[in-house]
């Protein structure tokens, strides 16, 4: 028993230290199929997300999230005084402009 945990131990090890996930410093990066080259992911993924991170840092309410190309997402929303404002989210940083 003690011999099958030792193993299995090792072969966890063996496996996160070569995965790809802790190949840079714990970033999460994923494979592409095909060439196997590393690719950091986005840090905001769909609209969904971009709409949260903009009631947390900006309030309001979200009217329309629309996908803006590669680079992130425009958030057009009402805040609580009634001024509508348009915000975008950069994807790649999740930063609110």
């Amino acid at each position: 028993m003690k011999n099958i945990l030792a193993i299995l131990l090792l072969i966890s090890i063996t496996f996160f230290s070569s995965s790809p996930v802790f190949a840079r410093g714990g970033d999460f990066v994923h494979l592409i199929k095909g060439n196997g080259n590393a690719v950091k992911q986005n840090k905001v993924q769909n609209s969904s997300q971009a709409a949260r991170i903009v009631r947390e840092r900006v309030g309001g309410k979200i009217l329309k999230v629309k996908h803006n190309g590669r680079s992130g997402y425009k958030v057009k929303l009402i805040k609580d005084n009634g001024h509508i404002i348009n915000v975008t989210v950069d994807a790649k940083t999740g930063k609110v402009n």
